[in-house]
């Protein structure tokens, strides 16, 4: 469980300049120009150059370590993020990011599968805050029960969309 994607790798390093009469310890961030080495799996990982990228290399490691495991990604978005998560995993005049914008404005969710989760889900938090519980008056006619069901279905349609998806991978 993680509280989103992974920020680079600090490390320090000592420094000796000319001109200076003692070395000082620096801090550097792993690049493109580094490897991440698992000697026990035999494998060797080159480190990207952006954030979310990295993190994908650590999942495709955990992939690599646990191979039965599906590995699945939960985020919460306000509608104001959105446009700016998504064009992190697509480009914004690809045939994947219109379809994940139509997914969005009909049911407030939408999945990314080219990332290092197996399944990167995202969610309207205003969708999920929505309370629809199924209440009707005691008298109340069919019509009105109908009416209160079929309200309290639409904010379902996330739950729904997701858990299925959620299951898919679980089973």
């Amino acid at each position: 469980m993680t509280d989103g994607e992974a920020n680079y790798i600090p490390y320090h390093v000592k420094v000796q300049r000319p001109w200076e009469e003692h070395p000082y310890i620096g801090r550097n961030t792993l690049n493109d120009r580094c490897t991440i080495r698992d000697r026990k799996l035999g494998r060797t990982y080159r480190v990207p150059h952006t954030w979310n990228e990295f993190t994908d290399l650590m999942l495709r490691h955990l992939k690599d370590t646990f191979v039965n495991t599906n590995f699945i990604g939960i985020r919460v978005l306000e509608s104001r993020n959105l446009s700016y998560f998504v064009k992190t995993y697509h480009d914004q005049y690809t045939d994947e990011y219109d379809e994940i914008m139509k997914d969005w404005k009909k049911l407030k969710s939408f999945t990314i599968t080219n990332s290092g989760y197996d399944a990167y889900f995202g969610m309207s938090a205003t969708a999920l805050a929505d309370n629809s519980e199924f209440e009707v008056d005691e008298g109340a006619t069919k019509a009105k029960i109908k009416s209160a069901f079929i309200k309290s279905l639409k904010t379902k349609k996330l739950n729904k969309k997701v858990l299925g998806e959620f299951v898919s991978l679980v089973a």
